[in-house]
């Protein structure tokens, strides 16, 4: 009887030992299946930031081609020629405004702050402060 039990023994220990391998094997591919997911999760958030970020620039680059056709209009050079340069063309008056320069009126609120009345002396009032009537 001693070598049957030997015998089962040998085998239960050999199967746990396949089941143990069994198990860390799928473990392990499990984890690396997990990490890969993970990986081409983040990828792919970075791709969509991407993308956007490409879609916001080829919007820049638009903007800024049709600035440049409009600056090498005949437009744009007489806007600059008038409003930067100030010049007119022949027969032309250029008439330039004087710097309107108006002073604000005066609000209640202001007049009330100029408006000081001195019933005491200076020192009076400091010294009420300081000690008291």
């Amino acid at each position: 009887m001693g070598t049957i039990f030997s015998e089962v023994n040998r085998k239960q220990v050999a199967f746990s030992l396949v089941v143990l391998l069994a198990a860390i094997v799928v473990g392990v591919m499990g984890w690396e299946f997990y990490q890969q997911f993970a990986l081409a999760r983040q990828m792919g958030q970075e791709k969509a930031r991407l993308e956007a970020l490409v879609e916001q620039e080829r919007a820049r680059n638009e903007e800024l081609k049709s600035r440049l056709e409009y600056a090498r209009s005949d437009e744009a050079v007489e806007e600059w020629a008038r409003v930067e340069a100030r010049m007119v063309k022949p027969g032309e008056v250029l008439v330039i405004p004087p710097a309107d320069v108006v002073e604000p009126e005066p609000t209640e609120e202001s007049a009330a702050v100029t408006e000081v009345e001195d019933d005491e002396p200076l020192w009076a009032e400091l010294w009420a402060l300081l000690f008291g009537e």
